[in-house]
């Protein structure tokens, strides 16, 4: 048996089963890296899943979605949690976007009036504090 490397993957597609399905094949570690970094990144197509993966030649290209969507869950996927996620994540998506359109406008009205700015400085001796315009 060769011993696969990056270049396994022109050649060698995967095929993804559920565990204890296969006793022996090959697979790439770059075709690993992908297929984790796939997980990682669609946390819902890869909940509670236990996959074995090797690379045939025979195999037919796939999307790894649909690889990942033949392998059956070990839990069901909770949805209050997935909502309660969503709203926390819309919510923080629009308080981000306040924010940000509040340090914008500060932004200008400083860019179009500079003679507003003021500058505090603290003095050397005895701590009291001046104010200058710039």
């Amino acid at each position: 048996m060769e011993r696969p490397t990056d270049a396994f993957k022109e050649t060698h597609n995967l095929v993804v089963a559920a565990e204890d399905t296969y006793v022996g094949g090959l697979v790439s570690n770059l075709q690993v890296a992908e297929l984790i970094g796939f997980m990682a990144t669609n946390r819902e197509a890869a909940y509670c899943k236990v996959v074995e993966v090797i690379a045939e030649t025979t195999a037919p290209l796939l999307l790894m979605d649909q690889l990942l969507s033949a392998i059956p869950s070990k839990r069901e996927a909770p949805q209050e949690a997935e909502e309660e996620a969503m709203n926390t994540t819309m919510k923080l998506e629009s308080d981000l976007t306040t924010t940000t359109q509040v340090v914008e406008e500060k932004r200008q009205q400083n860019q179009s009036n500079p003679s507003h700015r003021t500058r505090r400085q603290w003095s050397r001796f005895g701590g009291q504090r001046r104010e200058d315009r710039a």
